[in-house]
C-alpha cells in the first residue's frame, strides 16, 4: 500500500511539471521525430516507465507469494512440534524425581 501511495505521489509531481511547462518541444526517437506538448511526452514517459516496470514487479510478487505459502506450510507442523515439546518439558517438570527419593533411603 506504501508503494502505491508513493507511486501516486510521484506521478502527482510529474502531472504538476508538466502542466507548469506546457510549451511544444521537439520529441526525436530513433528515427522518429515530432513536436508535442510537454505535458504529453511528460505523461507518456511515466506511463511507458511504469508498464515497462510492472511485469518484473509482478512477477516478484507472485515468486514472494508462493515463497510464503511454502513456509508457511512447514511453519505449522513446526509450531505444533514445538507446542507438544514444551508440554512434556512442563509435564517433566511436575513430575517428582523418583531417583532422588530412591537414593534417600
Amino acid at each position: 500500500m506504501k508503494y502505491i501511495i508513493f507511486s501516486l505521489g510521484i506521478a502527482l509531481l510529474a502531472v504538476m511539471f508538466a502542466v507548469q511547462n506546457s510549451m511544444v518541444v521537439p520529441v526525436s526517437f530513433l528515427t522518429f521525430s515530432f513536436e508535442a506538448s510537454l505535458v504529453v511526452v511528460i505523461t507518456l514517459s511515466a506511463i511507458f516507465g511504469a508498464l515497462i516496470i510492472w511485469p518484473p514487479t509482478l512477477f516478484m510478487q507472485v515468486r514472494l507469494h508462493r515463497k510464503i505459502a511454502q513456509l508457511e506450510e512447514i511453519q505449522q507442523p513446526l509450531e505444533n512440534e514445538n507446542k507438544r515439546l514444551k508440554e512434556e518439558l512442563l509435564k517433566l517438570k511436575k513430575q517428582p524425581d523418583t531417583e532422588a527419593t530412591q537414593t534417600d533411603s
